[in-house]
């Protein structure tokens, strides 16, 4: 688990209500507008870029970096953070929040982003993610559409799959989540059946309860 209160990413994983639409062109998106603005605008903010997910497109994953914990718990015990709220609560169905050692490496644009989310993991998981990064690194041929990988980090709370209600599975422990950038989703999805991926997946499989795995386009 991580710890101190140097540069953090808050994780926002967000759903929406049925029907609400967060593209440009939305009559909903005056109020995530608003919502980017608010926080854009506190303390302590240093840039945030969100994605609609590509497989539930009611599936928002908001990243915001900050330069410490304590300044987002600061905007929190603030007086504008009630109104961000009732007017995200507008839109928002639910909300998971948490926070990860910040992802520092430039994001590219545009771009897919995969965003794989590793729960109840131990050193062992953090060892062969280091030996999957190299495995990466060190295959023969780039995979098509593959455009950089961003960066991982392990949270600062103990979480659980799906959050704290009903939802939620398992026991709580610590997650890393770790970011690779795709050209496309397809490019993406052409990767996993490849036998290049057959030999590097192996290292992620170990010293962890469980996984998850969604695709956004991303956004400033």
């Amino acid at each position: 688990m991580a710890t101190g209160d140097g540069p953090v990413t808050e994780i926002c994983r967000i759903t929406l209500k049925p029907n609400v639409d967060i593209a440009e062109e939305s009559k909903d998106f005056k109020i995530w507008r608003e919502a980017l603005d608010t926080v854009a605008s506190q303390d302590g903010f240093v840039k945030s870029y969100y994605g609609t997910q590509l497989e539930a497109k009611n599936e928002v994953v908001w990243c915001i970096d900050w330069t410490s914990i304590s300044a987002h718990r600061a905007f929190e015990a603030s007086s504008a953070y009630q109104l961000f709220k009732e007017k995200l609560g507008v839109i928002m169905e639910d909300v998971i929040v948490f926070h990860i050692n910040q992802i520092s490496k430039p994001l590219p644009s545009p771009a897919v982003i995969e965003i794989a989310t590793f729960y109840g993991t131990d050193e062992v998981f953090i060892h062969g993610l280091g030996e999957f990064k190299k495995a990466v690194e060190n295959l023969k041929e780039v995979p098509r559409g593959y455009l950089s990988w961003m960066d991982w980090g392990s949270s600062f709370e103990m979480i659980r799959k799906g959050g704290d209600g009903e939802k939620g599975e398992g026991e709580k422990g610590t997650a890393v989540v770790l970011m690779l950038a795709w050209r496309s989703m397809e490019d993406h999805m052409a990767f996993r059946d490849t036998e290049d991926f057959k030999s590097v997946i192996g290292y992620l499989r170990e010293g962890t309860t469980g996984a998850e795995m969604m695709r956004n386009k991303k956004r400033c």
